[in-house]
């Protein structure tokens, strides 16, 4: 599995507080069959500066850790990065911002209160850099819990969305459990992913996530979404949406 969407660099965010937390997390996220993570420490969000020179570092650090404790897992460069003025800018610039991995890929965060006014245009402006906007989570933003349709409207401009493990998992409260859930059946959601924050509380559980879905939804969704987190990491071509299965014709069932 991979897992695009992470917080396991030590003391850089609210995620791993150390480096044995980190190396714990690793355990944790390895044992459950985790292969490749990308480190996606917050930045810009009013709280976190965590630009491009540091994140390479720090995951330089890890994965010589991670190889000295014999894990096997593997750590690959990004950032949740919050929506914010200069965002065009700067990734026009690319020295301050990451993409997944060197990717077309950037995860974006937005305000969990609102979706910003302009958000839709900025979508648009990304794609037209070249690069696709993933937003973080959103079924955990209120404005899409009471109006989905405006998150349909940012898929329509070229978005990508991730749902966290943990709001299909019901950890984040019921209400959020059930938009995650019908955003995947309304294939509005293009990964599922761990957002881990620490080793224990919000671990990295998107194991756990994937049995859910086989079990709910079918093992063509466990494919997508892996198939797709597979394409992040390798900047390959995402595939948008789940084909439908189309109903054998009545003929076909006396073959």
């Amino acid at each position: 599995m991979i897992d695009i969407h992470t917080h396991i660099l030590p003391c850089v965010d609210d995620g791993a507080t150390s480096m044995a937390m980190s190396i714990s997390m690793a355990r944790r996220a390895s044992a459950q069959g985790i292969r490749y993570m990308l480190a996606t420490p917050h930045h810009r969000n009013g709280l976190y500066v965590n630009p491009a020179p540091l994140i390479h570092q720090a995951v330089d650090h890890l994965n010589k850790e991670l190889q000295r404790s014999n894990i096997d897992l593997l750590v690959y460069p990004g950032q949740e990065i919050r929506v914010y003025d200069r965002l065009l800018q700067d990734l026009t610039l690319g020295l301050e911002l990451l993409s997944l991995n060197g990717s077309r890929y950037v995860l974006l965060e937005i305000p969990s209160t609102h979706i910003p006014p302009r958000l839709r245009e900025l979508v648009y402006e990304v794609c037209l850099l070249g690069k696709v906007p993933i937003l973080a989570h959103p079924e955990r933003n209120l404005e899409v819990m009471s109006s989905p349709t405006r998150l349909a409207e940012l898929v329509q401009e070229g978005a990508l969305c991730q749902v966290t493990s943990h709001s299909l998992n019901g950890n984040f409260g019921k209400k959020v459990k059930k938009l995650a859930w019908e955003l995947c059946k309304q294939h509005k959601v293009h990964f599922v992913a761990s957002d881990c924050h620490r080793d224990i509380r919000r671990a990295p559980d998107l194991g756990e996530a994937y049995k859910r879905i086989q079990r709910l939804l079918g093992e063509r969704y466990v494919r997508f979404f892996q198939d797709n987190a597979r394409r992040v990491l390798f900047n390959g071509e995402i595939k948008r949406e789940l084909r439908a299965v189309q109903p054998a014709k009545w003929y076909q069932l006396w073959r």
